[in-house]
């Protein structure tokens, strides 16, 4: 029973997640994209965005992007995001000497206080020779 519970947990995050909402129904910032998949080689760099776009009336102010690992560097973490405007985050993922699939995560931090947002970068990691 247990098990079913937190499989029906993760999956309402997931959902919850993609549609670009954290705590609420009504957002005031969208993610356009909530899981990027990255394709990358063994010991390389990827610079990759992040499309947000501001849903209220009111300006809204990223005040932190915090991330899972020390391999990603958000290239600018505080943003003004005036109404209806939209804004790109830049990052880059510097990839290890490991191959596989990762995850990673960030989270965006806004001027409400009670809302924050997550990302996942979905990571399939290879050797250049394979």
């Amino acid at each position: 029973m247990k098990v079913i519970i937190s499989r029906f947990i993760y999956i309402f995050f997931i959902f919850a997640s993609s549609k670009g909402y954290s705590d609420s129904q009504n957002p005031r910032l969208l993610i356009k994209k909530t899981i990027i998949p990255v394709e990358c080689y063994v010991e390389s760099k990827v610079n990759l965005t992040i499309t947000v776009e501001n849903l209220s009336t009111s300006s809204i102010k990223i005040q932190d992007i915090q991330a899972s690992c020390s391999c990603i560097k958000v290239l600018l973490c505080k943003y003004e995001v005036a109404p209806k405007e939209v804004k790109i985050i830049k990052l880059e993922y510097t990839n290890g000497k490991s191959d596989g699939v990762f995850r990673k995560y960030l989270l965006i931090v806004t001027d409400n206080g009670e809302k924050s947002y997550n990302v996942t970068l979905l990571i399939h990691s290879k050797h250049k020779n394979l």
